[in-house]
């Protein structure tokens, strides 16, 4: 098998300035299977940032979920105080929600750690219901805090919090959205890489 070589000429223009040419000469299987590797780990780097940018999406959005989270549960009837504030609850399912929705919000960060298509499609929902509430009580002109981190929510600084929480909201759902057609298209996207997810 002759082996490839680069050919080196050098050449004169009309105007008397001299250049240098390399000619890349050898076997054509070989220069084809160079150039196939060379788009293949091109592939390999693109798939891979794909791989992170899904990951960064959903620790970033379980991370947000824990720290919302957690302060609701060390009180849990300043909580329901400002679920009550919304006036959308009777007064029996204040403290009862003021206990599931932080514990709810839990779970759904750990499974979205784990890429779990169910908490997913939980952390979607909880996100709609949050962004059709926080809508609607800007829309009604409600001057609450928005609780979103629990009744000490440094967010809040009067009607401008609910607006800062809405905007928030709609910024997770973007990348949630792509995690989303991530792990629909997953088969597609690993074609060029020998790795399994985490």
């Amino acid at each position: 098998m002759d082996c490839p070589v680069l050919i080196e000429i050098t050449y004169w223009t009309s105007d008397q300035k001299s250049g240098k040419l390399l000619l890349h000469i050898g076997n054509e299987q070989q220069i084809i299977r160079e150039r196939s590797w060379r788009k293949m780990r091109a592939a390999g780097n693109f798939q891979r940032a794909l791989l992170w940018a899904d990951r960064l999406a959903r620790w970033g959005i379980g991370m947000i979920f824990l720290f919302a989270a957690v302060p609701k549960l060390f009180d849990v009837r300043g909580f329901a105080a400002i679920i009550d504030a919304y006036a959308i609850l009777p007064e029996v399912l204040l403290l009862p929600t003021a206990i599931i929705l932080p514990i709810v919000e839990i779970l759904l960060a750990v499974g979205l750690f784990f890429n779990g298509w169910k908490s997913k499609i939980g952390c979607a929902v909880l996100l709609l219901m949050f962004i059709g509430l926080l809508s609607y009580s800007i829309w009604i002109g409600l001057d609450i805090d928005c609780g979103c981190f629990g009744p000490e929510d440094p967010e809040y600084s009067a009607f401008h919090g609910l607006r800062n929480a809405l905007l928030r909201d709609i910024v997770m759902f973007l990348p949630l959205l792509y995690s989303f057609w991530y792990q629909r298209n997953q088969h597609t996207n690993f074609q060029f890489l020998g790795e399994t997810r985490q």
